[in-house]
């Protein structure tokens, strides 16, 4: 039988001066020790959960309270400070670290098929109903920017067709992407093109110099499951 996939992490770094980092000093100046430690024993928790996500609920919280030895308030109020400060973030009910995905993401990609798009914040997005006159509203929103940007796309690149693609990626799956593929050992062309196709705008020219480099580029799990967004 084979192995379960990991989405998840057995360990990660901990920099001998972390305490020394501006957030923190506030953090702990705030919340003294007990701050900094709840703080690390999030990580620690995010790092054995699936895709490093966990759901943030006064559910989930009350089931945490008994392994930080703190009560569910007091570990309300750290947590949204640690919001509040950027170490930690927010989306549709789920917590993750933005920084924490950053210093891991080495350590990810090398489990095979692991990818940000079927997380479970992902999950979410995809599926989350949308009232239909404020969906349609934003559609035409969106299509009149989308018009904008064209234009603006086609005069830099003197008439050749181009394409805004609309994706949900967020910015930190973009720059995971990026990141990705500049360790590759491709050329500064492609890099630049690839990462034209991430930020949602690129040139015919652009993505067939990417799609040159289709086999080596779809060794990487994350990078081939984008690409086949574009042949769809």
């Amino acid at each position: 039988m084979a192995r379960p996939q990991k989405n998840n992490l057995d360990y990660f770094s901990h920099d001998k001066d972390m305490r020394n980092d501006l957030k923190i000093k506030a953090l702990r100046r705030k919340f003294s020790h007990k701050g900094y430690s709840i703080y690390v024993m999030m990580l620690e928790h995010l790092s054995d959960c699936e895709y490093l996500q966990y759901e943030w609920n006064d559910l989930s919280i009350e089931l945490l309270t008994p392994d930080f030895d703190v009560d569910g308030d007091e570990l309300k109020e750290i947590i949204n400070y640690c919001i509040f400060l950027k170490l930690f973030h927010v989306e549709e009910g789920i917590i993750f670290s933005e920084k924490f995905y950053q210093r891991n993401q080495d350590v990810l990609n090398t489990r095979k098929g692991f990818s940000l798009i079927n997380s479970p914040l992902n999950v979410l997005k995809r599926n989350k109903p949308s009232d239909n006159v404020v969906n349609q509203e934003l559609t035409i929103v969106n299509e009149e920017l989308i018009h904008k940007e064209k234009e603006s796309i086609l005069k830099e690149n003197k008439g050749e067709e181009s394409t805004v693609q609309q994706n949900t990626l967020h910015q930190y799956e973009k720059n995971i992407l990026k990141n990705i593929i500049n360790d590759l050992l491709v050329p500064d062309n492609v890099k630049y093109s690839f990462e034209c196709m991430v930020d949602g705008a690129s040139t015919t020219t652009q993505r067939e110099k990417v799609f040159e480099y289709e086999t080596t580029l779809n060794e990487i799990p994350g990078i081939k499951q984008f690409l086949q967004t574009f042949k769809y």
